[in-house]
């Protein structure tokens, strides 16, 4: 190949790479973009997590093993796991967790709808169970 065809190859080979990035990358923002617009927990903000996972941990008792299921947003939660009501204090801090119960396992809080055992959030436990 002389110098000249891969001049030539390259020039249309780079168009071709931006459109297939500009393409990929406005897939992405459109997915952001409607998991945004999605009700329920995507709408907490990181001070109402902060404050969820506070008033759970205070309320939750000893937590769950790793191990028993897969912690993730979309998993159901076996039927064999008790899952307790959020506390009406975080209901308050946060509307969104209305009707939910929770889990924890491990260092994890699961909030979970109680319809479809479908796990909705993940938020951390507070590092101190007594902290206001």
């Amino acid at each position: 190949m002389t110098d000249m065809e891969a001049v030539a190859m390259r020039s249309q080979l780079y168009p071709a790479i931006a459109i297939s990035m500009m393409v990929q990358f406005g897939a992405a923002d459109a997915q952001s973009a409607a998991n945004s617009d999605r009700p329920g927990m995507d709408g907490l903000s990181l001070e109402q997590q902060s404050k969820v996972g506070d008033l759970i941990t205070k309320d939750a008792g000893m937590p769950l093993a790793a191990g028993k299921f897969q912690v993730a947003v979309g998993n159901i939660v076996p039927s064999d796991v008790l899952l307790r009501p959020v506390p009406g204090a975080a209901t308050a801090a946060a509307p969104q967790v209305q009707g939910k119960s929770y889990a924890v396992v491990e260092e994890q809080i699961v909030i979970v709808d109680p319809s479809s055992r479908k796990i909705t959030a993940v938020l951390q436990r507070a590092r101190n169970g007594t902290k206001q």
